[in-house]
């Protein structure tokens, strides 16, 4: 997961195309789409465009964005959610939140533990926060959630809910990892298995 200032858009290099920076990207226009109109692969197309122009990212990296996966996404049930839900919804919303010592397995209540993140996008329901976090690796649906757990995935997303529950003071309804080139959205399990 990059980190709060890798995701700038600044930090979009327009003399490499990784796959870190085209996750970025796709994340950049997640982001930016405007979730009041209907979503169509032209609307996805058009945001990135409209992001190259702003010089938010280079045309060789918007090149390389996988739309379709963008548009799967939405037409998901996951995706018809964001719409239902979209005045009620964050994307990339930055968080620091202070936990006990102890909640972490220490002996003190008295020291603490930051965590810091950039949660990609939070819909907030009736029944509680759902928390997603889109992934571009390159994996298949059928190994999605063996690698979400080896990757550390899961953990991390328990944290940056718990901290979003605390934060927003609401409780959390579900937390998915949404695979974009499978098309596959894989629960995080609620504690550790």
């Amino acid at each position: 997961m990059a980190d709060a200032f890798e995701r700038r858009p600044g930090a979009i290099s327009p003399d490499k195309t990784d796959n870190k920076l085209i996750g970025t990207a796709t994340h950049l226009v997640i982001q930016k789409l405007a979730l009041d109109r209907e979503i169509t692969i032209d609307s996805i197309r058009a945001t990135a465009a409209k992001l190259v122009n702003e010089d938010k990212m280079p045309p060789k990296v918007a090149e390389q964005i996988d739309c379709d996966s963008i548009m799967r996404f939405f037409q998901s049930d996951l995706g018809k959610l964001v719409v239902e839900h979209k005045a009620r919804v964050l994307r990339e919303w930055p968080f620091t939140f202070a936990y006990s010592e102890r909640k972490f397995g220490g002996h003190s209540d008295s020291e603490f533990v930051i965590i810091q993140g950039i949660i990609d996008m939070i819909i907030k329901t009736p029944a509680g926060l759902v928390i997603i976090d889109f992934k571009t690796d390159d994996v298949t649906a059928g190994f999605a959630a063996e690698f979400a757990e080896r990757r550390g995935y899961y953990e991390q997303m328990r944290h940056y809910a718990a901290a979003a529950s605390e934060i927003l003071k609401q409780q959390t309804d579900c937390i998915r990892l949404y695979f974009l080139k499978p098309g596959i959205a894989v629960d995080v399990p609620s504690c550790p298995e």
